[in-house]
């Protein structure tokens, strides 16, 4: 089918072909989008029942859910929003793909493009849909297990949607919420874009709209007038069994139907016989089509080879051939003998890959369960010999058919326990392996595993063994199942030490000191906090009755409980903590050196938490203990000494030894650069950290070129870590955008710096809606840079209020902590008296000039090397607002003053 408009002055065609992706042509080029069209119409020859059931097999007609589908219908038409979403609900055979495939058919408007996601979706597809000159409707079926689809898809759709051509998108799920009441939940928790996303969507859950008998009857007697057609026979009327709970759902009606018209008398009353009876037609079906290849018929064979394909969905005639060894009745068969039944089962259903499922995947999976709950060996063989993308194929469908399957939960769970730590190192390489963060084309092992553990019991031996190999930084495609093997740790533990406290409590206190590493790198700080102050809890206790044994892990969780308090904004507690941490490395370290590597990490920590209190000159000398502590060891890990480095720039920066605080910040880039080039995943978000280091110092000693290069390459290695994940990069990537507007202002790009700058802003004042305590300070450094360039581009009114908020904000901060935010309110009240100025408001502008000269003044009392100069200037610049105020006796006053010290600073 092809449809053709103008847009514009472009000739726009929109073509579908079934079973394959939809192309769309303007400006004389096509373009594949990864949409498939929603139906995939049998042909008349075709003989599955299976097949003919199917929600996009166009048989039968849509007559369920009428209401439903008008009130979307509606919704996709409506103008109001460019871009709008909705989640649908609902278990198998609820009718979620059904109505979505309707609600394409239903938009024919000649310049939409609908259709269902492809499961493969390469950079240059995405492009396209994003780009593509019209409006679209996109449908993702299984939406839970395609988060990283996701993540990387709403933001780009979003975008790209306007009035003109509008966006709709919509997701369907299977897997009911286990913790709530939200459908959304196996979505959330992955980044806040995606969950700010999920809060705008619709939300309908089938399940809570349970087909009426009107609704049953009418789809009944459609499927089986279609049905009926096909067989050319008479078709049956509704039986009174549709009032059973098993046909709420338009699947078991439409399997009932098809039953009826081939002469089945009495429908099951139990989802299990339905299904084992149409799959007794689809046996017909085999037999039929393996004779018809002079292939022996035995039907427990031709079962398991279907089952088989389903659970792996081969790639190739060799994989296939190669996975036909684990049945039983396989294994010796010769090479000829695998080949023709994986060519036969190649055959069976069409499809965009070599073996291709049997469907509805209700079906599917109840054949898997039903074939293979006995057979442990197959089950095993299945996850041993596969590629990654077909081991996540496997793992999401063990999970779906154990959802309904007490039977392959119980095989299924031994044979994962005892694969955990191989399956994981499988989902790490897979992710190490990608040429992307974010996998766009093939199913993640980690995402799938993580399914899957959600719905049977891990035995706890092989737990510990998962949770050590599972990385505990932040991970796009891992920290789910890092997470989730955390909970999984701690939920053992905590039973284990409820029956033998004395044995068991401090294995829980370590289990619950990781997990809150792992919740916290999943942006779930609060959460985080509560773990590890539980552990430290545990802790405290057993050191005061074993120090020599426990103090060194007191120490620490105590470590882990001072990054979580400082995650939140509780920066005074956090450094109390810290240095209780220090004090208690300190003790074992002098009895034990092998701990001494702890406590420079230690120390590193302290150093941080008392540059963020405001102690410049002790925080310098903790990082520099640290390193002499690192330099006394026989072997340092590179990624230690990276972050000292770091650590060590920032630190001289905070006390005006720039030369040095380059020459650190050097060292630390060079160190992540090679710690990246091996490692992508764990350390591009390192580098580019100490890339915007690196470029503020530049900038900040008039190099300007290389500052420029420095935060160009930050921002670009940013972007994409932060669209992945943007709990955990944005804080960065808003970071990086600062610096890159002050290096672009400089170059004279007035507007991009102004528009670098709004971006730093806009995920600035995002992060601290959620995190209020944490974020305001890093907000007003934003709002202070923004205010800088709004004067810059001319706009002063605004200038003006947006510097008043970011003065609102550091006000309170800095009564509460002068020593590490007072210089930060002079710098931003300075800036508002500039502003004012630059207005003609010469009298306003002295209110906020004084208050600046106020704060100079204490700070010069307390470090005169460093204020004095600055204090000068800042009179100075308080006897011009005088002057141009009329003030003309204070400003010769203020002039004076500033005379005077810089007399004495020359002397």
């Amino acid at each position: 089918m092809t449809r053709q408009y103008l847009h514009g002055n472009r000739n726009v065609q929109i073509q579908h072909v079934a079973g394959s992706h939809i192309t769309i042509t303007y400006d004389g080029a096509s373009r594949g989008v990864p949409l498939e069209p929603a139906l995939v119409p049998l042909p008349p020859e075709a003989a599955s029942p299976a097949r003919m059931v199917r929600a996009r097999s166009g048989i039968v007609p849509f007559s369920a859910r009428q209401g439903l589908l008008d009130q979307l219908i509606d919704w996709i038409h409506d103008a109001e929003e460019p871009f709008k979403g909705c989640l649908i609900g609902g278990r198998g055979g609820s009718g979620k793909t059904r109505l979505g495939v309707e609600l394409c058919e239903r938009t024919t408007e000649v310049r939409w493009i609908a259709g269902l996601l492809s499961q493969s979706a390469d950079q240059g597809g995405l492009d396209a849909l994003v780009q593509a000159p019209t409006a679209r409707l996109v449908i993702v079926d299984y939406a839970e297990s395609r988060v990283e689809q996701l993540k990387i898809l709403i933001p780009e759709l979003a975008s790209s949607a306007t009035a003109e051509n509008p966006v709709r998108l919509v997701l369907l799920v299977r897997d009911a919420p286990r913790r709530t009441n939200d459908w959304a939940e196996p979505l959330r928790n992955y980044s806040d874009a995606l969950d700010a996303a999920l809060d705008r969507f619709e939300l309908h859950v089938l399940p809570d709209t349970p087909l009426d008998r009107s609704e049953r009857d009418s789809l009944y007697e459609a499927a089986a007038e279609a049905f009926a057609s096909r067989a050319s026979v008479a078709a049956p009327s509704a039986p009174e069994i549709l009032s059973d709970a098993l046909y709420d759902g338009p699947l078991a009606i439409v399997i009932a139907a098809y039953l009826g018209v081939h002469d089945h008398v009495d429908l099951p009353t139990s989802r299990t016989a339905l299904i084992d009876e149409l799959l007794q037609h689809e046996q017909r079906y085999w037999i039929a089509t393996a004779d018809a290849r002079q292939l022996p018929g035995d039907p427990v064979v031709l079962r398991r080879v279907v089952a088989l394909a389903t659970l792996t969905r081969a790639e190739s005639e060799e994989e296939a051939r190669e996975l036909l060894r684990l049945l039983p009745d396989l294994g010796d068969a010769s090479a000829e003998r695998r080949g023709d039944l994986a060519r036969w089962a190649h055959d069976l259903y069409p499809g965009l890959g070599w073996w291709n499922a049997l469907e509805p995947d209700l079906v599917g999976e109840h054949l898997v369960a039903s074939t293979f709950a006995s057979s442990p060996a197959v089950l095993r063989g299945v996850l041993e010999h596969q590629r990654p993308a077909t081991v996540a194929h496997s793992l999401d469908t063990y999970a779906r058919a154990a959802t309904n399957s007490p039977a392959l939960a119980e095989t299924v769970s031994p044979l994962v326990t005892e694969a955990l730590v191989d399956l994981c190192d499988t989902a790490i390489r897979q992710v190490e392996q990608a040429a992307r963060l974010d996998i766009l084309g093939e199913p993640t092992v980690a995402a799938a595993l993580n399914r899957l553990l959600g719905v049977i019991e891990i035995g706890p031996d092989t737990i510990d063994d998962a949770v050590a190999v599972t990385p505990n930084r932040a991970d796009l495609v891992l920290s789910p199942l890092a997470l989730t093997l955390s909970e999984l740790q701690v939920q053992h533990r905590r039973a284990l030490s409820e029956e033998d406290p004395a044995t068991y409590k401090p294995d829980l206190a370590g289990a619950l000191s990781d997990l809150a590493v792992r919740l916290a790198a999943k942006g779930q700080r609060r959460e985080a906090l509560a773990a590890v102050d539980e552990a430290v809890t545990i802790y405290r206790v057993l050191a005061d009755a074993n120090p020599t044994r426990y103090m060194p892990a007191l120490a620490l969780v105590l470590t882990n409980f001072a990054s979580r308090l400082a995650d939140i904004g509780r920066h005074d507690q956090a450094l109390a903590t810290s240095k209780e941490a220090v004090a208690t490395y300190r003790a074992v370290a002098d009895t034990n050196p092998v701990y001494r590597r702890d406590l420079a990490r230690s120390l590193n920590n302290l150093s941080c938490d008392l540059a963020d209190a405001g102690h410049a000159d002790e925080a310098l000398a903790r990082v520099q203990e640290a390193l002499d502590v690192y330099r006394s060891l026989p072997f340092v890990e590179r990624a230690d000494l990276a972050m000292s480095f770091g650590n060590l720039a920032n630190r001289l920066a905070g006390v005006n030894r720039r030369e040095e605080a380059l020459d650190a910040t050097k060292k630390a880039t060079e160190s992540y650069r090679a710690l990246a080039s091996e490692n992508p995943t764990a350390y591009q978000a390192s580098l580019a950290l100490a890339l915007n280091n690196l470029a503020s110092r530049h900038l900040a000693a008039g190099d300007w070129k290389q500052g420029t290069n420095a935060i160009d390459e930050a921002v670009k290695l940013y972007r994409p870590l932060a669209e992945a994940d943007p709990t955990v990069h944005e804080p960065g990537l808003a970071r990086a955008l600062d610096t890159f507007s002050v290096s672009l202002r400089h170059d004279g790009r007035h507007k991009e710096a102004l528009d670098a700058s709004r971006e730093a802003v806009v995920i600035r004042r995002k992060l601290a809606a959620k995190h209020p305590a944490a974020q305001e300070p890093a907000l007003a450094g934003s709002l202070h840079n923004l205010a800088v360039h709004l004067s810059a581009c001319g706009q002063l009114d605004e200038a003006i209020g947006v510097s008043r908020e970011a003065v609102t904000i550091r006000w309170p901060l800095a009564r509460a902590n002068p020593a590490a935010h007072a210089r930060d309110l002079a710098s931003t009240l300075d800036n508002r008296a500039a502003h004012l100025a630059n207005a003609r408001r010469h009298a306003e502008a002295l209110g906020p000039k004084q208050e600046a000269v106020r704060i100079y003044r204490a700070l010069a009392r307390s470090r005169p090397e460093f204020w004095e100069e600055r204090l000068a200037t800042a009179l100075s610049e308080l006897s011009k607002h005088f002057e141009d105020a009329g003030y003309n006796e204070d400003a010769g006053r203020a002039r004076e003053e500033a005379e005077q010290i810089r007399r004495r600073l020359n002397e």
